[in-house]
């Protein structure tokens, strides 16, 4: 099945988009009444894509972002808590997404303790 491509978001300074989850049965995606009541400091899950493949079997990774700002109610702003395997971003990357884009979410709250790791 085709994956939607449509644009969601951007990083800051990399050519990495932020991409739609796809609308298949078996790919759960939270319910978007719920993802609003997210608040500064909560980590969601985004797909980021880059512009120009680096990888022949790899389309985009799944990466866990802190929000920092709601710029808007369809413009959200955050920083990726992990590294990627295959993506020229970093820990602290600034994400620009919709909130449509978001493919899981952690209430700041919630967030397990890990000694020497960040989520």
């Amino acid at each position: 099945m085709k994956r939607r491509t449509k644009f969601a978001g951007k990083v800051k300074g990399k050519k990495v988009f932020v991409e739609l989850p796809p609308f298949v049965p078996s790919f759960h995606i939270p319910e978007h009444d719920e993802v609003l009541t997210l608040k500064i400091g909560d980590f969601v899950k985004l797909i980021l894509k880059p512009e120009q493949p680096t990888h022949p079997h790899l389309s985009g990774e799944r990466m866990w972002v802190q929000i920092t700002k709601r710029l808007g109610p369809n413009d959200w702003e955050g920083i990726t808590d992990n590294d990627p395997l295959f993506l020229p971003v970093k820990i602290g990357t600034k994400v620009t997404f919709h909130p449509a884009a978001v493919v899981d979410f952690l209430r700041a709250s919630d967030k397990p303790k890990f000694v020497g790791r960040r989520l």
